[in-house]
């Protein structure tokens, strides 16, 4: 039996490339860069920090690709309660959506496959209209018959505008089912901890 299951979970697709990945956390004091600013989430030191990670990081030799997310492959992270703008009453008894703050580069990067539209790229920045991609999971779920791009997902206050379907990453191991998700941009909401991925 425990081989049975090794060899069940040794061949599941995770959604993303597993292989030559390096990973480097890290959290910016709160001292130097305040994040809980009337001005979210126009933060310039905290969104040009982390551009300046991605930048110096993408320069380096050997480095094929670079990029930032909120939390790492597996970290299931946290979800978002939300709403569907136009179908509220619908949308509210939908189960939260899982949510994961990219910055572009991601789907590259881990190798999650973009299946329609587009991913979250540098002109998507704090004071643009806020965005996102969903995955394949959350467009069966809550738009099954419908085109989700241009689909607007409220939470946190303001509505984001759905740009893209990607495949589905696994959030919480790879025992357990693929969940709704959404990747908004980093820069539209400023993280004071982000995981580098190369």
């Amino acid at each position: 039996v425990l081989l049975r299951s090794f060899w069940k979970l040794a061949n599941v697709d995770p959604g993303f490339r597993a292989t030559s990945i390096t990973k480097v956390e890290y959290q910016l004091p709160d001292t130097r860069y305040p994040f809980r600013t009337p001005d979210w989430p126009n933060i310039p030191a905290v969104n040009n920090f982390h551009a300046e990670v991605l930048r110096r990081t993408r320069a380096l030799p050997g480095v094929q690709s670079a990029a930032l997310a909120a939390r790492h492959p597996l970290d299931p992270g946290f979800t978002n309660s939300f709403r569907i703008v136009g179908r509220e009453a619908e949308s509210q008894h939908f189960p939260e959506i899982r949510t994961r703050f990219i910055s572009p580069g991601y789907l590259e990067t881990m190798g999650v496959t973009l299946v329609s539209g587009r991913a979250p790229n540098e002109t998507d920045i704090a004071t643009s209209t806020p965005v996102g991609a969903i995955n394949r999971a959350a467009a069966e779920a809550y738009f099954k018959g419908r085109d989700p791009i241009g689909q607007q997902i409220r939470f946190w206050g303001r509505p984001w505008q759905t740009i893209g379907v990607t495949g589905d990453e696994h959030f919480k191991g790879l025992a357990q089912a693929t969940e709704p998700a959404m990747y908004p941009p980093i820069a539209q909401a400023p993280q004071p901890n982000a995981v580098l991925l190369i």
